[in-house]
């Protein structure tokens, strides 16, 4: 790359949740136009991607389409490496360990979102057949991942939550408020629910469950 600099501060741009073009561009400094050129790069290289909510019917023409670091990885460096990287040289690790342990909840919170598409994919023949699975936003509302199939006109609403509580049913009560912002074939649509949970889940929760067949995983299990 020519101008090694500038991937950079898009990269760490878009690990310090500068992911929409705009803020990018604010963020480096970076013009409209050239900022375009260095994001088709970074997408080819696999570096980043664009992501645009699940249900969107033309995602390359959408207007709603954000970047994220393409892995893990990726995003763990440019937050908490790169930024310290003079520290670390000389030996300072104290803060640079600080701000880990401050973020590193979140990172990993992310990571068992991407997890659960993995595992609903796994799990799809129970269900139905998930053609397509990812992240769903509105506003100010979202959706950690829905789960379709534009044949069968089936959606899965799904919530992940990386916590050391177990899911109480005001998680289960909000992602169904959340699903009346969902456009997608709404008045033929057939629908399910899946939460997903580190530290399971209240007895109320598996009751409610049970009744109405709403699909729960500890962890990376399905138990029921």
């Amino acid at each position: 790359l020519r101008e090694p600099k500038n991937y950079l501060a898009i990269l760490k741009a878009i690990a310090f949740s500068k992911t929409k073009f705009n803020e990018i561009s604010v963020e480096t400094g970076l013009e409209k136009n050239i900022l375009n050129k260095y994001l088709n790069v970074l997408q080819e290289l696999k570096l980043i991607e664009k992501e645009t909510p699940v249900t969107e019917k033309n995602p390359d023409k959408s207007h709603k389409g954000i970047y994220k670091l393409s892995e893990p990885f990726l995003k763990f460096w440019f937050r908490h490496v790169y930024p310290y990287k003079s520290d670390l040289e000389i030996g300072e690790y104290k803060a640079v360990e600080s701000q880990i342990n401050k973020f590193f909840h979140s990172l990993e919170e992310a990571s068992y979102e991407m997890i659960c598409r993995e595992i609903l994919k796994t799990e799809q023949d129970k269900i139905f057949q998930i053609r397509k699975i990812g992240r769903w936003w509105k506003n100010d509302q979202e959706i950690d991942l829905i789960g379709l199939n534009n044949d069968t006109k089936e959606i899965i609403f799904g919530e992940a939550k990386w916590s050391n509580k177990p899911i109480e049913m005001d998680v289960l009560e909000n992602l169904k408020k959340k699903t009346r912002f969902v456009d997608w074939n709404k008045s033929k649509r057939k629908e399910y629910f899946a939460l997903f949970s580190k530290s399971g889940f209240s007895d109320k929760v598996k009751i409610t469950a049970k009744k109405e067949g709403i699909i729960l995983f500890e962890k990376n299990k399905m138990i029921s």
